[in-house]
């Protein structure tokens, strides 16, 4: 859990000084504690999904991200408790004694989306001219300014409460990577199809989900082509899907011949005639 404390003071401190400058710099505190508040989530997520299906940098986009593929309940309030005597096989656990763990305190990812960009729009860029007789200003309404301050500022002490993030529960699969690594994921946020990536950094690996019945599989993504020289070569898909068209990506097999991948565009005429049936 992060601790906003001093964020919370920094930003009072700004908008007791009121000035144009401090105002500013009081939305800029705000809207940096907005993305570390979900980006947090996203870093306590990692062990379930990869840095590379992180496809969106806004914050409001990682934390749908995360609900989809990891977590439903990551921007949800709730307290996780822990009963003080083992549960026995039976019992109604309804009428154990149970200790407050943490509490996760939540948020509704649209409105922090609508005040991050309000923060950005209102203080952080400088108003575009719509003509020549308008003059450019250094720093924005500071009404407006404080408008959107006061609002994120109490969206911030309320999640500020917070006494712990979690990365969620459930039932999940796991398998060992080409690399090594251990790569996990939550069963339910699964379907056949998806794609998913090896969550080592430096791995290229990634893997395409596989279900039968109750049966959860991962099918390695890669090319295969045999060299020249007889010798079979293993390329991850992952690199290649992120080649540019035209892009030219080159692999040295030990025989000295070169692998060449690039992406072209292709086109064809069909002849309407060609797909008439003879009868």
């Amino acid at each position: 859990m992060i601790d906003f404390h001093d964020t919370i003071d920094t930003i009072k401190r700004h908008l007791a000084d009121g000035s144009d400058r401090s105002l500013t710099y009081a939305a800029l505190e705000c809207r940096l504690a907005i993305e570390r508040i979900c980006y947090d989530r996203l870093a306590r997520a990692h062990d379930y999904i990869s840095h590379e299906e992180v496809r969106r940098w806004q914050p409001h986009l990682v934390i749908k991200l995360l609900t989809e593929d990891v977590d439903p309940h990551v921007a949800s309030t709730y307290t996780l408790s822990i009963s003080t005597q083992p549960a026995v096989e039976g019992e109604d656990l309804t009428k154990k004694d149970y200790v407050p763990v943490g509490t996760q305190q939540g948020f509704n990812g649209a409105r922090l989306a609508k005040l991050w960009n309000a923060l950005s729009n209102t203080a952080l860029h400088v108003s575009l001219p719509k003509s020549s007789d308008v003059g450019v200003t250094q720093f924005g309404s500071a009404g407006a300014i404080r408008t959107k301050v006061e609002q994120a500022l109490i969206e911030l002490e309320r999640i500020a409460t917070g006494t712990m993030t979690s990365n969620g529960f459930g039932p999940g699969v796991s398998f060992t990577c080409e690399c090594g690594q251990l790569v996990k994921r939550r069963s339910e946020q699964l379907s056949a199809g998806k794609v998913v990536h090896c969550i080592n950094p430096a791995c290229n690996e990634s893997y395409e989900v596989e279900i039968e019945g109750d049966n959860i599989n991962f099918g390695v993504r890669a090319v295969y082509l045999t060299c020249k020289c007889g010798e079979e070569r293993r390329f991850p898909k992952a690199p290649l899907d992120k080649m540019r068209v035209n892009e030219i990506a080159r692999s040295h097999c030990s025989c000295g011949a070169e692998t060449i991948f690039c992406w072209k565009l292709f086109s064809a005429v069909r002849d309407p005639d060609a797909t008439k049936r003879v009868t």
